[in-house]
């Protein structure tokens, strides 16, 4: 569908993805102009329908686009030598606060996005969130050592458990800086995430598996 965008050459592709990186960030779906991402982009309205056929095509392969980047950047150097679960999603986390500084553009898409109530916007995005969390959760668990986990522990509910505290937590952050029109702190985000990650290793390990320092 997007042959025609895919055969040109990167710097033009790199300029028109940020300029609707940006615009979607910035306005959310219905309120994303796309006159202000052809000005930006410097290429004619004409052009990007031809590459896009139309805005909700073009925010469709921005959002693929960019869940694919995370996946590949976050999953993508998950290290083969960790088999800890939890040491796991330390390292993702730590991984996204790295990208967080390398594509700022991308991550406050994803943010606007995430929250984006736009009905045609949700349900492409609700339709694609089941795969992708199926996808996320295969590369987390490939090869994961639960010996660690308690004995008697039901170790798939408390996988889940930790996978809800941490998706709670996302979602609670996002919805406060909406709705006080406030930029998220990542670094704070990144530090409570790995405190959150702590307890819940005293709480649930067979010991607390040393320290992340």
């Amino acid at each position: 569908m997007y042959t025609n965008f895919e055969k040109l050459d990167e710097s033009k592709k790199e300029r028109i993805l940020n300029a609707a990186l940006a615009e979607f960030a910035r306005n959310g779906y219905r309120k994303a102009s796309t006159n202000e991402i052809v000005k930006e982009a410097g290429i004619s309205k004409g052009i990007l329908f031809h590459y896009f056929k139309d805005k909700m095509n073009l925010y469709r392969y921005i959002y693929d686009y960019s869940v694919q980047t995370l996946m590949d950047e976050l999953y993508g150097k998950l290290s083969s030598e960790s088999q800890d679960f939890m040491e796991r999603i330390m390292e993702i986390t730590r991984a996204k606060g790295q990208l967080v500084l390398k594509h700022p553009e991308l991550f406050r898409f994803i943010e606007t996005a995430y929250l984006d109530d736009a009905e045609e916007a949700r349900s492409y995005m609700d339709g694609k969130t089941a795969a992708i969390l199926k996808e996320a959760q295969g590369k987390m668990l490939s090869g994961t050592d639960v010996s660690k986990f308690k004995d008697g522990i039901d170790i798939a509910k408390a996988m889940q458990i930790i996978t809800w505290t941490f998706d709670g937590y996302g979602k609670t952050v996002f919805t406060k800086a909406k709705a006080e029109g406030s930029d998220i702190d990542y670094e704070k985000i990144f530090s409570e995430s790995e405190e959150y990650l702590k307890l819940l290793k005293k709480m649930l390990y067979k010991d607390d598996g040393g320290n992340w320092e």
